[in-house]
């Protein structure tokens, strides 16, 4: 053990190996998917809302990135769907209520 430390050659290769990524618990999983979710929900209500007082809707479109880092999470998947994010995600890409779809830029 004490020669391969000194191996630079295995210094290396201890280098490149890939650190195994630590599972979450699927409870903290699900917690944070529901959080989401519900974050996702209030941002819909209150880009409604703000649209119907004439004012600019841009609730869903400050938390577009963490809604996207969340849906490419491939340990969140599965809990997602569970919770039935894609009624929310529809909300999100549904047009407003003149039939224009909302801010995308």
């Amino acid at each position: 053990e004490g020669e391969q430390t000194q191996n630079p050659i295995m210094q290396a290769v201890h280098r490149m190996k890939k650190k195994k990524r630590t599972q979450r618990k699927a409870g903290e999983v699900e917690e944070e998917v529901k959080e989401m979710i519900d974050r996702m929900e209030t941002a819909a209500d209150d880009d409604l809302e703000a649209f119907k007082a004439k004012r600019p809707a841009t609730r869903k479109l400050a938390l577009l990135a963490q809604v996207i880092d969340m849906l490419q999470k491939k340990d969140t998947m599965r809990v997602m769907l569970d919770c039935d994010v894609l009624a929310t995600l529809k909300r999100w890409i549904q047009p407003l209520p003149n039939g224009k779809l909302g801010n995308v830029t």
